[in-house]
């Protein structure tokens, strides 16, 4: 094997056995609100049966509901889609210089709501609010235009605590992820 690949898999291998250790407070989270959210934690993998037994373990749907406001809330409260949360701005900047700078800020706002955001936001503070955390991956659409920001489920995330990097399991093969990729 390449040994950028043997790197990358024994990298992989720490931040999973790094992420072990949170995983089963993670799990009982989910469990008791959004069973299905949960897959791939502790590599599990839940087929249909098994989901199933999951939620009727639930003793009513009360979790779920309270989730689900909560996520809600946090989204309409910190990201609404109705009102502007982006600015940038500058005290030591010349007024034109700030005026362009607000401009720059609306059309980012404008990008990020007309894209997937909100349906994702509101995913990821459900995350939040079971698991305490989530992640999202800001890309653009280069055939459209704008950006694309799909959530990424709390299974599949590598990350470590004290890095601003993240990592992501994929099942590509080598040439596959290349061709995606690219150099």
């Amino acid at each position: 094997m390449d040994e950028l690949a043997v790197k990358l898999v024994k990298r992989a291998d720490t931040l999973k056995a790094n992420r072990q250790v949170h995983e089963s407070v993670w799990r009982e989270c989910y469990d008791y609100t959004y069973p299905l959210r949960g897959a791939g934690l502790s590599d599990e993998v839940l087929d249909a049966q098994s989901a199933k037994s999951k939620v009727a373990r639930l003793l009513d749907g009360t979790a779920t509901d309270s989730a689900r406001m909560l996520a809600s809330a946090l989204m309409s409260g910190m990201t609404p889609a109705n009102a502007q949360w982006l600015n940038l701005d500058s005290e030591s900047l010349p007024d034109d210089a700030a005026a362009w700078l607000s401009t720059c800020a609306t059309l980012v706002w404008e990008n990020i709501h007309a894209a997937n955001f909100d349906a994702e936001g509101y995913e990821a503070n459900l995350d939040v609010v079971c698991a305490g955390w989530f992640a999202l991956y800001i890309d653009e659409d280069r055939e459209e235009g704008g950006f694309f920001i799909p959530a990424v489920a709390a299974g599949a995330v590598l990350c470590h605590i004290h890095s601003p990097r993240w990592h992501r399991g994929h099942d590509l093969s080598p040439l596959p992820a290349h061709r995606r990729a690219g150099d």
